[in-house]
């Protein structure tokens, strides 16, 4: 027998300054009977299964790959007279264990290593399901899924794939042991094939989601993209996709290029510059005979690559460009038709191109074009390969390879699970539908599940087009940390509920990490028919974190909900002033007297500011959802005197900045000015209007008592 904690071995040559912040440490026992146990620490969890037959060339080693240092157990094995060789990885900084098998003949499809048959009992279960499904619950997870358990105290472990996300496939047998493999669909694996299996253990719901979904990143080798990494994440867009205005639909008088110019020219006039355009399946031939307006076919060219209808679109994509000032493009595309060339032209797979050639040219062609983010639709759908052991991540691998090598951002839209934890390995793919068409508040539970699942794999969530009269969906977007599209008919837009979400420069004011629920509504969910929503999003500065919670009942009866949640539950220390964006009004809150209210069907919103050293809580930006915002405010420091850095559009001639004090603050300028304050002593809640020095975009300021 060989055991193995991973923690003994390496915390000792740590610094002890690292090793005493180890959250959780797995041990490892392997014997050659084949069975084998992984231990974890906190939570106090144990999980074993066995290969199914004795196990020899057994070796022990250490290393360390892109997740951190571990320890590695190797042997082979023959099973049902196919042999094979696995490993088990446990890490030294992460809680994380990593499974590995790799076929040495070819076989017919059976579950692969592992197979977990005791794991912790009595848990609440959560998983994904399809395009935009999540369940609590028994049977709740999808093959396909990351599979996640929990207790009432957020104790965690989460199992998925580590590979061939497409292709995964995850069971239970009749005992409820856990089966890695690969989808029933699939007749025969060939020899050499690996498949790759990740547990992670730790406490707090998030937490581990956030673990497990870097580990992942990490793995591959994934650069994840920051909130501002391109035009169409840092700045307002306009989306005419399906549930916009202009769906399919344009105003007769000016055509489809003269309304696509009248709505970037209109947002302009009113002070509302969009920094990207998105053009959804409207825009091309369909069908056979190919047209713009067949909605429900696949995409019809000709010989052509990827290509406008001239009857709409006449001056091509570079043309439409052109006409909207220059802003980049975002594109839709869905599958091929049955009746189009380009089958005769480039390898196909089920209704998808794999060929490189295609993916290459097509991007070639998009960069040329103004094209800056390609949204591939329907992968879960009509647009989709044929299922074999390659083509489904060629065809995802090539898409993504080609668009990067030519500049361009990839969105998925309507994907399978598995599709999207593919995304783990993509640089590029920055953002992902996770709601259903159209935002409002029926989806605002999707919504903030799947941005659960999304946000930790280092890709955005985006809710798709908002109209600007919803003021509380278009709050809910902008703490999706990415994109915030609007559909607004020409004209209809409300530009004061818009600048609520950008500068005048068009740029998004937004936090740091994408909305979802707090732990607290994982565990009421899994208990109980209809509690409230209870989200949060999170901006980090140097000595301080700040949150942004959005809270809604789900009673079906209309009526309201009590909610309460304390500093700690949103990962900050310490006291807070939890101010209610809408109502202006507040409380300060701490993990011994936390925050409750009374939120209605249609939600509530709360900047939720620690209070400092200075004794001061900064709510930030008056006019902001996201108020602290690190585009607004690059820099905030409570070292005893709040420093304050704060960034100005070109031409903005003040910012109002809101914030608690037991009394009236001081104020001491470095550079800018204040040119209207007020404090109510009763509310203990003040103003400072402030503009900046002449011929520059900051002010910077220091407030004490």
């Amino acid at each position: 027998m060989t055991k193995v904690s991973i923690f003994h071995l390496l915390s000792l040559a740590l610094p002890a300054c690292v090793a005493s912040h180890l959250e959780n440490h797995l041990a490892l026992t392997v014997t050659p009977n084949g069975s084998f146990s992984i231990t974890s620490t906190s939570p106090a969890w144990t999980f074993a299964g066995s290969v199914g037959a004795p196990i020899g060339q057994i070796s022990e080693n250490t290393g360390s790959d892109s997740i951190g240092f571990y320890r590695k157990t190797s042997f082979a094995y023959t099973l049902n007279g196919i042999p094979a060789s696995s490993s088990i990885r446990v890490y030294a900084m992460r809680p994380v264990a990593l499974f590995s098998t790799t076929l040495l003949a070819a076989t017919p499809n059976t579950p692969l290593f592992p197979r977990i048959s005791s794991y912790p009992q009595g848990l609440y279960q959560f998983g994904f399901k399809f395009t935009y499904l999540y369940q609590f619950g028994g049977n709740a997870q999808g093959p396909d899924s990351p599979w996640a358990w929990f207790d009432a105290s957020g104790n965690t472990f989460i199992i998925s794939p580590a590979s061939h996300f497409p292709l995964a496939w995850t069971t239970e047998d009749q005992s409820n042991a856990i089966l890695a493999g690969i989808r029933p669909d699939i007749s025969t694996l060939p020899a050499g094939f690996t498949q790759d299996t990740m547990l992670v253990v730790s406490s707090g719901i998030n937490h581990t989601w956030d673990l497990w979904g870097r580990a992942l990143t990490d793995l591959a080798g994934k650069t994840r993209p920051s909130p501002d990494s391109d035009i169409s994440l840092s700045t307002l867009s306009y989306w005419t996709d399906s549930v916009s205005h202009y769906y399919y639909n344009f105003v007769p008088a000016l055509g489809y290029e003269g309304t696509l110019a009248a709505i970037q020219q209109n947002l302009a006039n009113d002070g509302l510059p969009i920094g990207s355009m998105q053009l959804d399946s409207w825009w091309y031939p369909k069908g056979n005979p190919p047209a713009w307006n067949n909605n429900g076919d696949g995409l019809n060219y000709g010989q052509y690559l990827l290509r406008p209808d001239p009857t709409i679109l006449p001056d091509g994509l570079s043309g439409v460009r052109n006409l909207i000032g220059g802003i980049p493009l975002l594109v839709h595309s869905r599958w091929i038709d049955p009746s189009s060339p380009i089958r005769q032209q480039y390898q196909m797979s089920g209704n998808v191109p794999i060929d490189p050639q295609y993916w290459s040219d097509l991007a070639a062609y998009l960069a040329a074009n103004g094209v800056m983010t390609y949204e591939q639709d329907w992968l879960a759908g009509y647009a989709q390969s044929n299922i074999n052991v390659s083509d489904p991540e060629t065809y995802l691998d090539e898409m993504a390879n080609s668009m990067a090598a030519a500049g361009i951002t990839v969105q998925y839209c309507g994907h399978a699970v598995g599709q999207i934890m593919q995304g783990s390995r993509y640089n590029n793919l920055t953002t992902a539908r996770v709601s259903p068409d159209g935002f409002n508040s029926t989806h605002w539970d999707p919504f903030l599940y799947n941005s659960r699942l999304v946000s930790a794999l280092g890709i955005f969530p985006f809710a798709d087009n908002v109209y600007s009269s919803d003021v509380m969906s278009l709050a809910l977007e902008t703490n999706s940390a990415g994109m915030v599209g609007i559909g607004d008919a020409i004209g209809s837009e409300v530009p004061s509920n818009l600048a609520q979400v950008v500068r005048p420069d068009g740029i998004i004011v937004k936090p740091d990490t994408s909305m979802v629920p707090l732990d607290s509504t994982y565990i009421a969910d899994a208990q109980s028919a209809h509690p409230p929503m209870v989200a949060f999003s999170s901006t980090a500065r140097e000595t301080l974190t700040a949150a942004y919670v959005f809270a809604y009942s789900r009673n079906p009866d209309g009526s309201a909900a009590a909610i309460q949640f304390k500093p700690a539950d949103l990962g900050i220390e310490g006291s807070v002033y939890v101010f209610n964006y809408f109502a202006k009004t507040g409380a300060i809150a701490s993990d011994d007297s936390p925050f409750t209210d009374s939120v209605p069907p249609t939600g509530a919103y709360y900047i939720v500011a620690p209070i400092g050293r200075s004794g001061i809580a900064l709510f930030g930006d008056s006019k902001k959802f996201a108020a602290l915002g690190r585009q607004r405010f690059p820099s905030i420091e409570d070292s005893g005197a709040l420093a304050v850095s704060i960034q100005f559009a070109a031409g903005e001639p003040s910012v109002t900045i809101q914030g608690y004090s037991p009394k009236a603050p001081a104020a001491t300028f470095q550079t800018g000015s204040i040119t209207a304050r007020t404090y109510d002593p009763g509310s203990e809640i003040f103003t400072l209007t402030v503009s900046p020095s002449a011929n520059q975009s900051t002010a910077v300021l220091m407030l004490a008592q």
